[in-house]
């Protein structure tokens, strides 16, 4: 089995931040240019970029809203994040509504992250010898790299293996959350231990082995601010490498055989477009299945979806 994992999130966060391929609107003024953006970019890596890997089973997957486990560890995790834009929640959840027109799940689970479900598909998939894919630019799965398991930056067109690790972290992927619970990570509200950066933690992590040694022997730190907080935040590291670990035992909602692909529905996915009024991608998914993106009806499920997207974006 060939898995393909898609961090659905960062890719379209991605389109909406960088700005995607169409930056249009709908006439009613609903913006659909990160939609555009995501669709391209997840049509790019299935028709094209990965398609010579034979993949057999894939699926996009989101992080559920709401507060997940990690919230019940410290109140803090994200809590430096501001709510997100309404034009990008819109547009995420439109995303969504498309994904399984291109032969694929979307998939999201309440009370985890996508990481999360993410690190359980590739172990469960790596346990039946198959070889998992995440198309991911976020590096907080970068642990994930092992034999069997591969990270594909889509938006970089790059691949991760374990030696991009090690120049990222220093450390190979196994000891990345040892690394992170010591240098903590300010994108997510993680503090880690006060005045140790990434470097310090890796050289500390590779003379000591993993993060409980390094505490365990902090008194033998030479350096006495180090040596000091390494005693005085030692739970506060643990709770940090805990935040940053990821879930491998998540109970699944949706097993990993039900992530069967399947021929994309050309005919679907030019009507969900029309009724977005997504033009040029279309025209790309036209082209090729030898159809004419005009003559697509609009799909009156997305049209009514759109227009709830509206009137909740405006209310």
């Amino acid at each position: 089995m060939t898995l393909l994992l898609v961090d659905g999130n960062p890719l379209i966060y991605r389109a909406f931040f960088g700005g995607g391929d169409d930056p249009g609107l709908r006439a009613d003024g609903l913006p659909t240019g990160a939609v555009a953006g995501f669709c391209s970019r997840l049509w790019d890596m299935t028709r094209d970029k990965l398609r010579q890997h034979r993949i057999s089973h894939a699926a996009v997957v989101f992080d559920a809203s709401g507060k997940n486990w990690r919230h019940a560890l410290s109140d803090s995790y994200k809590a430096n994040r501001s709510a997100p834009n309404d034009d990008l929640l819109v547009q995420l959840q439109m995303a969504r509504q498309l994904v399984p027109h291109f032969g694929m799940q979307a998939v999201e689970q309440r009370g985890y992250e996508a990481d999360d479900l993410i690190a359980t598909y590739a172990r469960i998939n790596a346990e039946s010898g198959g070889e998992t894919i995440v198309a991911t630019g976020d590096k907080d799965l970068f642990c994930l790299v092992q034999p069997g398991v591969t990270i594909y930056d889509p938006m970089a067109d790059k691949w991760v293996n374990e030696p991009e690790v090690i120049a990222k972290f220093g450390v190979p992927p196994r000891r990345v959350a040892d690394v992170q619970g010591l240098a903590g990570d300010t994108v997510d509200n993680v503090p880690g231990v006060p005045g140790i950066g990434l470097k310090t933690a890796a050289e500390l992590i590779n003379a000591y082995g993993d993060l409980e040694t390094v505490l365990a022997n902090a008194d033998l730190i030479r350096q006495p601010k180090r040596r000091q907080a390494l005693i005085d935040f030692a739970d506060q590291a643990r709770l940090s490498r805990r935040l940053v670990e990821l879930d491998a035992d998540v109970p699944l909602r949706v097993p990993l055989a039900d992530l069967e692909v399947y021929p994309p529905n050309a005919p679907a996915l030019l009507s969900a477009l029309a009724a977005l009024e997504i033009v040029g991608f279309a025209r790309r998914v036209a082209w090729a299945f030898s159809l004419r993106a005009d003559e697509a009806p609009p799909c009156p499920a997305m049209a009514a979806f759109a227009d709830e997207m509206m009137m909740w974006r405006a209310a």
